[in-house]
Formats: structure tokens, sequence, C-alpha cells
């Protein structure tokens, strides 16, 4: 079985920061492959983002190794 997972695009107001969620697994980030499966990739800006922090912890705890990280990005979009 495949694991799949969706999550909606960030959205933003101009000039206003967003909030997002990365999940680093050791030395790599939880991505999502070209055909939608959950992969790693080896940099955060790969990374598959999260728009809340329980949405990175239920992928992390479903598709991580123990001991991953869930780390918070703030961006502004200009």
């Amino acid at each position: 079985m495949t694991a799949r997972l969706e999550v909606p695009p960030m959205q933003t107001i101009e000039g206003h920061m967003a909030n997002i969620y990365v999940v680093k697994t050791g030395e790599q980030f939880l991505c999502t492959g070209e055909d939608g499966d959950i992969g790693l990739a080896p940099v955060i800006e790969d990374a598959m983002s999260f728009l809340s922090y329980d949405e990175a912890l239920a992928a992390a705890n479903e598709h991580a190794e123990p001991g991953f990280e869930i780390l918070s990005v703030d961006m502004t979009r200009r």
C-alpha cells in the first residue's frame, strides 16, 4: 500500500506573514513525489509544507522515523 497525502497550497495576503511547518527526519525532509507518494528530500526547499502543526505532526507520525522534528517556517510573499 502506498501512502498519499494532499496538502492545500499555501495562501497569503500580499506582504503578510504566513507560518508553515515542515517535517525533518534525520538530515532530510518529508516531501511529495511527482506521483503523489510521500518521500524524502535533501533540502528544505523541496519539503512538503503544512498549514498547521497538527497536520505536520500527523504526517510525521505516519511517515517519519522516530526522532523527527517539526520546523516552523515564517514566509513572506513579496
